[in-house]
């Protein structure tokens, strides 16, 4: 249980990311109270990574009755639950969803080389930068972030220069489309 309501259990298994030295948990379940302001109710949630999709496919969901609260459990108040923003809160909440080979969060590695990114950003987008973008773009994907958004604040990019490297990246082959195109 952490301090804030919000729990987890993650699974121990976890599958390689293709084309990358990252690896994902291969699920997990959360509880997220009401108190977040996401929705009537709290929830509890179980999902599995999908490596076919290189999304989360949730399993099991559930409205969590506070019986503290009052509040009932209807089908008008399930209509309320915004599962997709849930998700996307449980799998923020989790440390070490996408993990380097060594079992460190994958964002611990570009907070430790802060200066290295800003170096990058200098080089503009060689080849060696390009696969670097595409590799945050999949992982902000994964943890249901904005891609732009994340490239932007790893590498200190403005958003369209951003957007410009995400774009070079897709057409030099360094970051599929979930077509595969």
């Amino acid at each position: 249980m952490l301090d804030d309501g919000f729990w987890y259990e993650a699974a121990e298994k976890r599958v390689a990311l293709p084309g990358t030295n990252l690896s994902v948990m291969s699920g997990f379940t959360a509880y997220v109270p009401r108190d977040t302001g996401e929705g009537p109710h709290a929830a509890e949630l179980t999902a599995e990574f999908s490596l076919k999709t290189e999304d989360w496919v949730i399993t099991r969901f559930s409205a969590v009755l506070d019986p503290d609260d009052g509040a009932r459990i209807t089908t008008e108040s399930l209509r309320e639950m915004p599962v997709a923003h849930l998700l996307r809160l449980a799998v923020n909440g989790i440390h070490g969803v996408v993990a380097d080979p060594n079992g460190n969060d994958y964002w611990d590695r570009w907070l430790e080389e802060i200066e290295t990114t800003r170096a990058m950003r200098a080089d503009g987008p060689t080849p060696a930068n390009l696969s670097s973008a595409a590799e945050v773009y999949r992982v902000a994907l994964i943890l249901r972030r904005s891609p732009v958004t994340m490239v932007t604040e790893t590498f200190g990019l403005r958003e369209r220069s951003a957007a410009h490297w995400i774009k070079l990246a897709k057409e030099r082959g360094h970051l599929q489309t979930k077509d595969g195109e």
